[in-house]
């Protein structure tokens, strides 16, 4: 076990480790979940102010986080930096290139976090013309952003 992270309300233990997953534990020490998908060891994990996700950053330089059924929300590429108070940003430090590196050579990056209604709205808002005016779109296509069919 490499970290250990407490739940807001106390009653789990979400842990890190050398076999590529990290756990989510009740109080009695049973598994709850595993979360797996990392490649090498899991360095940090985290529980949301919430509870009800958990973030993760492995050796094969990924910071995962997941609901807490162990399905995987978002990736991103690099390590886990920090998170603000209410999990909607998260900053990521990556290996720098030549142009934009700090001292240590890293780039760190701030990233929003958003629901995935949030993303879907996003989505769909730029797509909407696209939808509406293409031929290769079918009408399937068109209701995952209710859009009408072709004007």
């Amino acid at each position: 076990v490499w970290q250990v992270a407490v739940s807001p309300t106390g009653d789990r233990i979400a842990t890190s480790g050398d076999d590529g997953t990290a756990r989510l534990w009740d109080l009695q020490g049973n598994q709850l979940t595993a979360f797996e998908g990392h490649r090498g060891i899991v360095w940090q994990v985290a529980v949301s102010p919430t509870g009800d996700r958990i973030a993760t950053s492995g050796d094969d330089g990924t910071t995962r986080l997941w609901d807490l059924r162990g399905q995987q929300i978002a990736q991103y590429e690099g390590r886990l930096g920090a998170f603000n108070r209410d999990w909607s940003r998260v900053l990521i430090i990556q290996p720098g290139n030549h142009l934009i590196r700090d001292a240590e050579g890293e780039v760190v990056t701030l990233w929003r976090v958003d629901p995935l209604e949030t993303l879907i709205t996003r989505a769909c808002d730029r797509l909407r013309p696209f939808l509406r005016q293409s031929d290769q779109v079918t009408d399937e296509d068109r209701d995952i952003c209710r859009v009408e069919g072709r004007e």
